[in-house]
């Protein structure tokens, strides 16, 4: 059993059990000397650790009292205080009803009396639903057990007649306020007191924080074992609960899914390793543009199939795992049809020549070391959007989940955009080693301006395209709610800024790897995959917020790339102009190519 979604599945029961394991020891003797009376208090002490309330825990549990859950595990108790409603209620219900939370709700009699669809949907959504009291007097001023007794239950039966269901004996005075008579008037009733280690002013319905303010109170403090008091009257814990929750569990819920998908996109490996890499050998046996469709092939296969496996048929990631294989394959079986069937090839497949030979390797993993740095720098530079996402994406208002859904979408589109712009780059790598190792420096450089003027055409093309229709961009990968497509439309715009100008960037660190200098093709490689980008994620969500307000952490992270892309062009256009002045002493004679 997944013991993750049991504890979803038994959030009730298991608020109702952790808080009774936190009273463990009821029965102990109680001290002799009386709890003062007056408003419940709390003092944070340290950051992420539980609070230090005005009454120990030690002394609470001897009335069935409890401030705190189990803080051996991590764990939180979401608890709201509901008076009176006033729109927010439901909006509430909906993100618990999302992430399969459910929380506990303390009612007073009017809010039963004149909000019954939402107190019967607390009972049928399987919330706990405690004591506030009938009218939300301050009870440390009733002496009385009979007086006590009526305000508790009243508010039972009333919520027995609108639901047909039994009040969870759960109580927590009104305001906070209390004393000792109170708790052990609650106790003899059966009632265990329920009050809270986590708080903030969120009551104060025309002077409510903002989410910033909100979480800058709230995420500091959570700790282990966290009772949250929230009220159901503010609107902005009505907008921030759903990314509140997802920074609990986001990861837990996006787990499986990159599991499975791993799980099977590892059976392709072989097809990718073969597809990729002997793809370069038709480039050398002059077909770069067989080499184009060949790469073609699998992007066009693996994209139809992804909208039929996903969209169509509802196969999920497993679906776009699969597509994603039959993609790899296709694209290999067209390279090996290439060298194994194709007539007239000036290279073919045999498998005595496969013996290795140390030195040919030598030179192949020191020419191949910058492709292999971009492929390393992909993977290193997805990992820590990923983390940085959940990060941010869960203080942000489309919570953590929904912005990984969207910067998958923007990193496949950026894919589609860049593919072209790394064919044109590739297509021109045997003719620039060809007349370089020629010493033909007149068509060097004007295959090097071609590839340049050609990848710069087609970004500025696809810059355009992007601009002009994001939004059926979007909607193609089937992100279809309002918000999530602004953000997404946003995202895609600002990550593709400076897509116009990326081909240069890649059509430069390719001409080094073609001219035999491996070292200055992996330094432009790494520039914009890592020694610009990771240090930018990191930066702007903390910089950018404070510079710009109209701008979140999680905005920042998406502007990383655009200054990333600016500063490797920077640098690309100094190798170039460095190059071209070698280039011209190489014609005069001056000095020797190396290659």
């Amino acid at each position: 059993m997944d013991m993750r979604n049991f504890y979803r599945r038994n959030l009730p029961v298991l608020l109702v059990l952790g808080i009774i394991l936190a009273l463990a020891g009821a029965g102990a003797a109680k001290q002799a000397a009386a709890l003062p009376a007056g408003s419940w208090g709390l003092s944070f002490q340290q950051e992420g650790q539980p609070p230090v309330g005005n009454t120990t825990a030690d002394r609470l549990r001897q009335y069935d009292a409890a401030f705190l859950g189990d803080t051996a595990q991590k764990r939180i108790y979401l608890t709201f205080d509901a008076g009176y409603e006033n729109g927010c209620t439901a909006q509430i219900l909906d993100a618990l009803q999302k992430h399969h939370a459910p929380a506990a709700f303390f009612l007073v009699g009017n809010y039963i009396e004149r909000n019954p669809d939402l107190v019967r949907r607390m009972a049928q959504e399987g919330h706990t639903v405690g004591n506030h009291t009938y009218h939300h007097w301050d009870m440390s001023k009733i002496g009385e057990m009979e007086q006590f007794r009526q305000e508790l239950e009243s508010l039972e039966t009333l919520y027995r007649d609108t639901t047909g269901q039994e009040l969870a004996k759960f109580y927590r005075p009104p305001q906070g306020i209390y004393s000792e008579k109170n708790l052990e008037m609650a106790q003899q009733l059966g009632y265990h007191t329920v009050f809270w280690s986590l708080a903030y002013v969120d009551w104060l319905q025309d002077e409510q924080p903002t989410s910033e303010q909100a979480y800058a109170k709230l995420i500091p403090r959570i700790h282990n074992g966290a009772v949250v008091l929230l009220h159901s009257t503010s609107q902005t814990n009505a907008a921030i609960l759903d990314s509140l929750l997802t920074l609990s569990s986001a990861t837990d819920d996006v787990r499986p899914y990159a599991r499975a998908f791993l799980q099977i996109i590892c059976f392709g490996f072989i097809f990718q390793c073969i597809g990729m890499g002997v793809n370069n050998f038709i480039r050398t046996a002059g077909a770069p543009n067989r080499a184009l469709v060949t790469m073609l092939i699998g992007l066009v296969v693996s994209t139809a199939l992804n909208y039929l496996f996903v969209l169509r048929l509802g196969w999920g990631v497993e679906g776009s795992a699969l597509a994603t294989i039959i993609g790899q394959a296709a694209s290999c079986a067209a390279v090996l049809w290439y060298f194994v069937f194709t007539r007239n090839v000036p290279l073919k497949l045999h498998f005595r020549y496969m013996a290795p030979h140390l030195r040919v390797i030598g030179t192949i993993l020191s020419l191949g070391f910058a492709s292999f740095a971009v492929q390393a720098g992909m993977a290193v530079v997805n990992f820590v959007i990923n983390h940085l996402l959940v990060q941010y994406g869960a203080l942000s208002p489309i919570g953590a989940d929904d912005a990984l859904a969207s910067i998958g979408v923007v990193q496949r589109v950026a894919m589609f955009t860049v593919l072209p712009l790394v064919g044109v780059a590739v297509a021109i790598q045997p003719l620039l080693g060809f007349n370089y190792g020629a010493h033909n420096v007149n068509r060097v450089r004007k295959t090097l301006w071609y590839g340049i003027a050609g990848a710069t055409v087609l970004g500025a093309l696809m810059w355009l395209v992007v601009h002009l229709f994001p939004e059926f961009i979007v909607g193609a990968f089937g992100i279809t709610h309002d918000g999530l497509v602004d953000f997404t439309v946003f995202a895609l715009k600002v990550q593709l800024l400076m897509l116009p100008f990326v081909g240069f960037q890649i059509v430069g660190s390719n001409y080094f790897q073609a001219t035999g200098q491996p070292a200055k093709s992996i330094v432009l490689s790494l520039t914009r995959q890592i020694l610009f980008l990771v240090p930018l994620l990191f930066a702007l969500p903390e910089v950018l917020p404070h510079v710009l307000s109209q701008f979140t952490g999680l905005d920042a992270l998406y502007f990383a790339t655009p200054m990333a892309d600016f500063l490797s062009i920077f640098v690309t256009v100094i190798f170039i102009i460095v190059e071209m002045r070698r280039l011209r002493k190489l014609e005069r004679g001056e000095i020797t190519a190396k290659f």
